[in-house]
Order: structure tokens, then sequence, then C-alpha cells
């Protein structure tokens, strides 16, 4: 079994898109790699940007069948969701997904509807830790819209979701 895990933060957040980039442009040199786990938890330098270049490197690692995305507290946006989905759409044998994009400010109703598509893309997820805790802007509409998303993952034997604190979630979202 080949992993890879890079835990980066309590590093004073000086982590930033070119630190990204560098880690990125090396796992090309990983074809092997059957997992992978990022955490860039507090690196408000960590941006949309830093997704594309996660993007690119995981395209040609066709064995990874679980990842970990700790995006805690970074600075992504609604574009940012949208290369989540295309990552999600470059690792079609994933099984298990651990997503954390906690106390993020920036991504609205479109982007959460961009996060569902993409994970209702992996057929193959069994197990998904999906937190998206103190993330303002997700609603009741977000919350249907994802279990669209969930209703899709056929495979799913374990969905473990965090929603503490998403003040504009009632229960009209979990109907």
């Amino acid at each position: 079994s080949s992993d890879l895990f890079i835990l980066w933060g309590k590093t004073e957040h000086k982590i930033t898109d070119n630190g990204v980039q560098a880690l990125c442009a090396s796992l090309q040199a990983l074809p092997s790699l059957e997992e992978i786990h990022l955490s860039f938890k507090g690196c408000k330098g960590v941006t949309n940007q830093s997704l594309s270049y996660i993007r690119e490197a995981v395209k040609g690692l066709l064995h990874i069948d679980a990842m970990t995305l700790n995006l805690n507290s970074c600075s992504i946006t609604d574009s940012g969701t949208i290369e989540i989905k295309e990552i999600f759409k470059t690792l079609p044998n994933l099984k298990i997904l651990s997503l954390s994009l906690t106390n993020d400010e920036k991504i609205t109703r479109e982007g959460f509807k961009h996060l569902g598509q993409g994970l209702a893309e992996l057929k193959r997820l069994e197990r998904l830790y999906l937190n998206l805790s103190g993330c303002f802007e997700f609603c009741d509409e977000s919350a249907q819209e994802l279990h669209q998303a969930f209703m899709q993952l056929t495979r799913l034997k374990r969905l473990v979701l965090g929603l503490t604190e998403c003040w504009r979630l009632t229960d009209k979202g979990t109907e």
C-alpha cells in the first residue's frame, strides 16, 4: 500500500498556493499512490488555485481509493468548489473521502450545489466524512441538494456529516 500524508497547519499558517504547487509537482512521481491525505487547516494562503494544482496532480493517480482534503478556514470560494468537483471526476475509484470545509464564509449556495454534483460522481464511494460546520451560507436548499447527491451514492455504507453552526439550516433542510 502506498500512502501520502501531508499535514500543514499550526505552522503560523504560512503555507500558500506556491507551497501546494510544489507539493503537487512531486505527486506525479508517485503513480502507485493509493491514499492521499492533505490538510491545510487555517492556511489562508491556500486558495482556489491550490485546488487547481491538486486536480492536475491527481489526474494520473489511477489507484487512489482514499482521500482526505482538509480545507478548514482556508480561502476557498464557489470557484474552488468547481475545482473540487473536477478533482472528484478524476478519482473514479475513490471509496473513502474525508472533506472538510469548516468556517468558510465565501462558499454560497451555488458552491454547495457544485459540491453535491461532484459527490454524486463518486459512484464507488463507501465512506463519506463531510464537515461543513460553520459554513455561514449553508442553508435548507443546500442541504436538500446534498441529500440528492447522497441518494445517488448507492454503495455508501457510512456517512458522517458535520453541520454545526450552520445558522441558515432549519428543519426544512432535513425533510
